[in-house]
């Protein structure tokens, strides 16, 4: 395997666990456990998340990330944002103080799961593209 290439497994197996901690740091804000720190949590975890998703996305030449190697993960990655474009507003929401409604937190712990699924989708897309490159001896 490529440098290049652990890096965007890393990267894309990283975005899972995003995913995970956005769900818990929203719930925790919605539960009254809030906090600044908390709050400065969420927002950088979306930020992290979104910049490491345009990043695996369109690639990210100066520091190693390479965009797509082949169409199966550019679509992957295209269902992902539609994903996290879908969940965001929700935790935006939270961001600026608001309170979700029953229906709303649903759709933003099933959204957070759904783009958890599908990340985990492209990660195995990516190691099995990566050990194409280099075949196990």
């Amino acid at each position: 395997m490529t440098f290049s290439s652990l890096l965007l497994i890393d990267i894309s197996g990283r975005q899972r666990m995003l995913t995970q901690r956005m769900s818990k740091e929203s719930c925790m804000i919605e539960s009254g456990n809030e906090t600044a720190e908390l709050r400065e949590d969420l927002q950088g975890t979306m930020q992290i998340f979104e910049n490491s998703l345009n990043a695996l996305r369109d690639g990210m030449e100066d520091v190693g990330i390479q965009p797509p190697p082949n169409d199966q993960i550019a679509s992957g990655l295209v269902q992902v944002a539609a994903d996290w474009e879908s969940v965001k507003p929700h935790l935006a929401e939270i961001l600026a103080g608001g309170v979700l409604d029953d229906e709303a937190d649903v759709s933003k712990f099933q959204g957070l799961n759904a783009t958890m699924a599908n990340m985990n989708t492209v990660v195995g897309m990516y190691a099995e593209a990566a050990q194409r490159l280099v075949p196990l001896l």
